[in-house]
This record gives C-alpha cells, sequence and structure tokens, in this order.
C-alpha cells in the first residue's frame, strides 16, 4: 500500500510541475534577503518543489530500510524531472524556488547527488556574489540543518561568501539576525573548527 501511495503522489507532483502557470514569474522584486523566505511560500513552483522534496524524503526513508541502492535510485527518478524544470527557469520564480533547494541542500545530497553535483557550482558560485538572485547558497546557510558531508561538499564555498554576506537592512532584529549571512557563515566557520573538517 506504501508502494501505491508513492506512485499516487509522484504523479500528482509530476503533472503539477509541467504546466506552464505552474512557473509563471509574478515579477514581484525582492528587496531583501529576509523576505525572500516569506514570497518563497506562496507561489506554485516553490509548493510544488517542497512537497516533492517532502515526498522524496518520505519515500527515501521507506526504501532504505530494505535498500540504500533502491531508495537512491527511486528518488534521483522522480525528483531529477522536478528539479529540471526549476533549472529551466529565470526570474522571482526560480529564485524562490532555489531558496527552497538551498533549504533541502542536506536531502539533495542524499536523495539526487548526480544532479545536486552537476548544478553544485552554478547554484553555490552565483549564489555567493548575488544572493537574492541566486539564493540557494544563502538559504542553506541561514535554514538548513549542519551536516558534515553536506559542509565538506560545500567547503570551497565558504571563502566566497563574504562578497555577499550582507546583514539585512534596517533595524538588526531578531529575525535580521537569523537571515544574516555574516553571522550563519561565520556560525559555519566555528563549527568546522570544532569538528575539525577544515
Amino acid at each position: 500500500r506504501t508502494r501505491d501511495l508513492e506512485g499516487e503522489a509522484w504523479a500528482i507532483l509530476t503533472t503539477a510541475a509541467i504546466p506552464v502557470v505552474t512557473w509563471q514569474d509574478e515579477g514581484e522584486a525582492i528587496g531583501s534577503f529576509d523576505r525572500l523566505f516569506t514570497a518563497a511560500l506562496s507561489p506554485a513552483a516553490s509548493r510544488v518543489l517542497q512537497t516533492a522534496l517532502h515526498v522524496g524524503l518520505w519515500s527515501y526513508g521507506a526504501r532504505k530500510k530494505a535498500s540504500v541502492a533502491e531508495a537512491g535510485t527511486a528518488a534521483e527518478q522522480h525528483l531529477t524531472p522536478i528539479l529540471d524544470a526549476v533549472w529551466k527557469r529565470a526570474g522571482s520564480v526560480r529564485a524562490k524556488a532555489e531558496t527552497v533547494v538551498g533549504q533541502f541542500l542536506p536531502g539533495l545530497e542524499l536523495m539526487v547527488p548526480h544532479w545536486l553535483q552537476d548544478h553544485l557550482f552554478a547554484l553555490m558560485d552565483l549564489g555567493a556574489t548575488e544572493p537574492l538572485e541566486h539564493p540557494a547558497w544563502g538559504a542553506y546557510l541561514t535554514r538548513a540543518r549542519f551536516f558534515d558531508s553536506t559542509s565538506k561538499l560545500l567547503r570551497p564555498w565558504h571563502g566566497k561568501a563574504p562578497e555577499g554576506a550582507e546583514t539585512p537592512a534596517g533595524s538588526v532584529s531578531a529575525d535580521d539576525r537569523d537571515v544574516s549571512l555574516t553571522r550563519r557563515l561565520a556560525w559555519h566557520g566555528l563549527i568546522f573548527v570544532l569538528r575539525d573538517l577544515s
């Protein structure tokens, strides 16, 4: 029954990822990095992607008890076309979708390692210098959980991140500190030292 539910879920998500309306760019200007997380909650594209990643993690967890290889193959088979659909887009809809990607980077490393390796340079390198247009790197720093393997994978970008690591403009509230790339980059650096990952 679990496999039936999984198949139905992927069929719905794949269908939802096809229509042009899903990827329609609202043309909304994102003025600051902290607003990206709120903005990323509303578009259909972001919701489809986030749901797909949750289903992927659920599917991976259910399948890996029997076979880790099978779990990875199934996740990659279903998630890759949806991630490829994101990658073809531009503008604010792409930025919001990349915000979701950044928050799920450790999961992507687990589920779609080949896709992540193929797109890692573009995701991280642009994110270090253009955090509003390409927010995956910043979203990872500020929202994703710290895992040693993911952090080692992203180690080359820790030195580049300060170029785009700006604290949100205005008063430094608790929320601003939570999304401050500078603050989170320093935190990651400290964890690297404490865990001897450098």
